[in-house]
């Protein structure tokens, strides 16, 4: 079935051809969000049809899906309850009865002379629309409930004429009289969150009747931070400009998830960033240039008083840590207003941003030097090659290798890092899974080039080259011959080499050997050389050599003391912040360590809380991870549910074969 048929049977189709996903309507939200919000339906319902109840108040942020729950509330009581909609007004100046006056139009002169001639006269009017119904009130878009309408509505509810559904952000924003009401038990409080991962998987599942692969759930729940109003937006939109796609029967990502600025979703933000003020709009605009930034840094730029009232509203979200750490508080908020930029404006804010970014280089964090990379490359700026491939390198140990492509672009072949930048650009090609371009950039340095790099240097590029090729078909063969060529050139220079750059292309060659060894499958041969030259606690080659061991032991039946090594190199990357090299190695290791030994719940846990820590690995890493997951549930003999996960896996890794592993998803799957 193709694109457009599954689209055209969907309940949140539309009329148009599927790919310009127009604006989704409130009915179509209302069929989305009923998946997962049916405990929060039945409550409302419960409280506005109990006896003893004036109503409920429904509570969260913005988006969360408060108005169209109140839609579902009151598509299920249609036929037995007349519903009136009242909404508060964002002015300053509060009209009188300016929430009634739909009904106060419609009552005769007489009945407008006095507040209690209004009551009465809203109150016939009411009970002679409602012929025998019950009355409920829906109020909506709250603060802006001037003292008169209150009063009206609290007559309204002691007397029993009414029960109310009242739709607020923030319980500070009812009136005084109702906050009692929700004090005394009166008014039901009912508080919406944000979905969470799973239920955006289920949602998703439901809604479109297609099984969704867990890499698009964690892409998808990344992107959109579970609000449900950015979440259909941004499912449309995926799948208009073919990121999110099928494949086998479900939905997976091709790619990082872009937003257009001419999106469905851009004209929501820019609807609701429109309600602030100037120096909050300038202030996110900003932001979603710096991404991530510390927060004497931001301050510096944005000024104290508008990084407060970012804070505030909800906007800015501050890291308890030691360097207090800002950014954005909503992922898309910030892509979505730098997609909406113009050139002019863009320039503009980066101009003043720079002005006042006085930090030194050196005391930016890893992430910190990617933001400003990126920004300076969006504003047309040329980088500096040491710094683009310092931003390059950092890039590539986050998984985010458009970036480091895009960086090393300005390191020219001739420069002193040319070298350098063909190994960063290999390890971003090698990130994408394609192996063979990696290989290519590798070899396409002339041997001109290779004979004038110190010893040190060309003993890296070996190390680089050699970790393409075992990705490659034949790769095997032209190890050997590459490895003989290194060992051959350090012992004819390393006489004339200083010790140290001897000893360490040395160490180069030596770990490119264990490598190959690791991945061919030659465990038993190298285990005593790799515990020899073990250590975690080394922030060199000992940790390189410490992250080969960890597959080793677990193959070698010695799963437990894995794991202890895995973990212990997990807790030095946390302490450094950066990860080895052959860092994939130690946590493929673990993983297989914990299936093998029956630790497979903690197998489960470990992938899941992996698979969302780094939005950017999540295209080219997540089909991996739900392989694993689904050989965990394999090894504990949950065949449904791992059938269910391989299917999955096998139809993401289709889309981006990384390390080369789609025959073992169709022989897991098989099984």
């Amino acid at each position: 079935m193709t694109i457009d048929g599954i689209v055209a049977a969907q309940p949140w189709a539309s009329d148009e051809k599927p790919a310009t996903f127009e604006a989704m309507g409130a009915a179509e939200r209302r069929i989305w969000s009923s998946f997962v919000r049916q405990t929060e339906i039945k409550q409302t319902l419960a409280a506005v049809q109990h006896d003893s109840s004036y109503g409920a108040v429904v509570v969260g942020p913005w988006g969360v899906g408060k108005s169209t729950l109140a839609r579902a509330a009151h598509a299920e009581i249609a036929q037995t309850t007349h519903v009136v909609r009242l909404f508060g007004s964002p002015a300053e100046t509060l009209i009188s009865y300016g929430s009634l006056a739909v009904l106060l139009a419609r009552l005769p002169a007489a009945a407008t002379e006095s507040p209690s001639s209004i009551i009465r006269g809203i109150v016939e009017l009411l009970r002679r629309d409602a012929d025998g119904r019950q009355i409920l009130l829906v109020i909506d878009d709250l603060p802006g409930l001037d003292p008169m309408s209150v009063g009206v509505i609290m007559h309204l509810l002691l007397s029993h004429t009414a029960k109310a559904l009242i739709v607020i952000r923030e319980i500070g924003q009812l009136p005084e009289d109702l906050v009692w009401l929700v004090k005394d038990g009166f008014l039901e409080e009912i508080r919406l969150n944000y979905f969470s991962r799973d239920e955006v998987g289920t949602l998703i599942a439901k809604a479109t009747k297609t099984f969704v692969s867990e890499t698009a759930v964690t892409a998808l729940y990344n992107a959109s931070q579970g609000i449900p109003l950015v979440l259909q937006a941004l499912f449309r939109e995926q799948v208009a400009n073919g990121r999110l796609q099928l494949s086998r029967g479900g939905w997976v990502i091709s790619g990082v998830l872009n937003l257009s600025s001419t999106s469905v979703l851009a004209e929501t933000v820019m609807t609701r960033l429109a309600r602030e003020t100037d120096s909050t709009r300038s202030g996110i605009e900003k932001m979603s240039l710096l991404g991530r930034a510390s927060l004497p840094v931001a301050i510096s730029v944005l000024g104290q008083e508008t990084v407060w009232e970012l804070e505030e509203r909800g906007y800015l979200l501050i890291d308890a840590g030691e360097r207090y750490n800002t950014q954005l508080s909503e992922r898309y908020l910030g892509e979505m207003v730098r997609s909406t930029l113009t050139p002019e404006r863009m320039t503009e804010l980066l101009q003043e941003i720079a002005a006042k970014f006085s930090t030194e280089l050196q005391d930016l964090q890893p992430l910190e030097i990617m933001a400003l990379a990126a920004w300076s490359l969006d504003a047309g700026l040329g980088l500096e090659p040491v710094f683009g491939l310092r931003a390059a390198s950092h890039a590539v140990r986050h998984f985010d290798p458009v970036l480091a492509l895009r960086c090393t672009a300005h390191v020219p072949r001739s420069h002193a890092q040319g070298v350098k930048a063909v190994q960063t650009r290999a390890a971003a090609h090698k990130i994408m899974a394609d192996y063979g371009r990696a290989v290519d950039e590798l070899e396409a340095v002339p041997d001109t080039v290779l004979a004038e790099l110190p010893l040190e240097e060309y003993a890296a590029w070996a190390f680089s080259t050699i970790s393409a090729l075992l990705w490659v078909p034949g790769g095997y063969g032209r190890i050997t011959q590459l490895l003989e060529e290194a060992g051959a050139r350090i012992e004819r220079e390393a006489v004339a080499a200083p010790p140290e750059a001897a000893k360490a292309a040395w160490e180069w060659v030596r770990l490119s050997y264990l490598e190959y060894m690791v991945h061919s499958g030659g465990f038993a041969a190298v285990v005593d050389e790799l515990e020899g030259l073990c250590d975690p606690d080394d922030p060199g080659m000992g940790s390189e050599y410490a992250c080969l061991l960890v597959p080793v032991l677990s193959v070698l039946g010695r799963e437990l003391e894995a794991i202890e090594l895995g973990r212990r190199i997990e807790a030095e990357v946390d302490v450094r912040g950066e990860s080895p090299l052959l860092y994939e190695y130690a946590h493929d290791g673990v993983l297989n360590a914990l299936i093998w030994s029956g630790k497979w719940l903690e197998c489960v846990d470990l992938l899941l809380s992996v698979h969302g820590c780094l939005p950017h690995s999540t295209p080219y890493r997540g089909g991996l991870i739900e392989l694993k997951l689904g050989l965990a549930h394999v090894y504990a003999g949950h065949g449904a549910k791992a059938a269910d996960l391989l299917m999955a896996a096998t139809a993401q890794l289709e889309v981006r074969e990384s390390n080369n592993v789609v025959p073992l998803a169709y022989a897991a799957l098989a099984f």
